[in-house]
């Protein structure tokens, strides 16, 4: 909706507003949700509906109808093996660790997984009115920018799952105290964020892109050295640095890819970006929670099952699964670098 109806040269800023009120949430959360928790826990689910309701009631007054393709009709077909595919993969990134390779639940998940993603992408190339537009791989800028902003995923979700859980864990923090150690970066995130939409134009996506994931590499290499001992403002530090770099590279990213694209398929390539983004990112956690698992294990086996060695192997654990991360996000240079200020409305080829 924001590349039909906002001007092309506002689109950067407006993106980036709406980016920021997006990713602020993964780090405001562990802070409203610990308050919350200390009344009761079941506050954290009630609290979304008041505020659902009121967004449904302003976005139905507010939000521009849209008149383009009333006509076209749902994918049912395509929903169904997109449905099966995600949730079957899902399944099975979650629980490699519990259920191993051996196991008939890992290889019918595989198998369903697998097999409905591969007739999805069939069945989308030979719809008249696919689910999703998948030729839209055609363009080059857009694909290679899904591809980074899936990476970079990978960053935002892995700090934001792991380091609750070494504060909560080795330093006894509770809920509402992590929260609030997160607000400094979600601070951070958000003056980026703007900052980014801001110079959009000046710099263009490829510089803010690698100056955004060469922070996140390095801020996400000290995770992977963290120690028991590891002081509380060190971890804040670091969490505000690595919320810098989400917010200059993630934001410049999608928007090079949105813009690169014809106008028409704009509704296509956002449900696209999303889709993939939320199902990479659940897949990457359900990966790195089954390393940091086996990790553990290792780690327990090496120093000893007991209790005065425990925080070290899970300190080592979570460590691994930042090092892992690191690797990955390194992967996204090379491409950020392929990034260029696309032309407005590029064209995807014939569909």
């Amino acid at each position: 909706m924001i590349y039909r109806t906002v001007p092309a040269d506002k689109q950067p800023l407006a993106v980036s507003v709406w980016s920021f009120s997006t990713i602020l949430g993964t780090a405001l959360a562990p802070s409203v949700s610990g308050w919350l928790q200390g009344y009761d826990w079941h506050y954290i689910f009630l609290v979304t509906v008041p505020v659902g309701i009121l967004a449904l009631v302003i976005g139905s007054r507010i939000l521009p109808a849209n008149s383009v393709d009333k006509e076209t009709k749902l994918d049912r077909l395509g929903l169904a093996l997109a449905a099966s595919g995600s949730l079957s993969l899902l399944l099975l990134f979650g629980n490699i660790y519990a259920w191993g390779w051996q196991s008939a639940a890992f290889w019918v998940c595989l198998t369903v997984g697998v097999g409905s993603a591969v007739w999805f992408v069939i069945h989308q190339l030979r719809a008249k009115t696919p689910l999703l537009q998948l030729r839209l791989f055609r363009n080059r800028t857009f694909t290679i920018s899904l591809v980074v902003s899936l990476i970079l995923s990978v960053a935002l979700y892995s700090g934001v799952y792991f380091v609750p859980l070494y504060l909560s864990e080795i330093h006894g923090l509770s809920s509402f105290h992590i929260g609030l150690l997160f607000l400094p970066g979600a601070a951070c995130l958000t003056c980026a964020t703007f900052f980014s939409g801001r110079y959009y134009h000046k710099f263009g996506p490829a510089v803010l892109a690698i100056i955004g994931t060469s922070i996140l590499i390095v801020t996400t290499f000290l995770f992977s050295r963290m120690q028991v001992s590891t002081s509380l403002l060190a971890i804040m530090i670091i969490i505000a640095i690595r919320n810098t770099g989400t917010g200059l590279a993630l934001t410049p990213v999608t928007n090079a890819g949105m813009m690169a694209i014809p106008k028409e398929y704009s509704g296509h390539a956002s449900a696209l970006i999303n889709w993939l983004r939320q199902i990479f990112s659940a897949m990457a956690l359900g990966l790195f929670t089954s390393l940091f698992y086996a990790r553990l294990a290792i780690h327990q086996e090496q120093l000893g099952k007991n209790d005065t060695v425990y925080p070290s192997a899970y300190t080592l654990s979570i460590n691994d699964a930042f090092l892992f991360s690191a690797i990955i996000i390194m992967s996204a240079l090379p491409l950020a670098l392929l990034l260029r200020k696309p032309k407005m409305g590029g064209s995807i080829g014939k569909v």
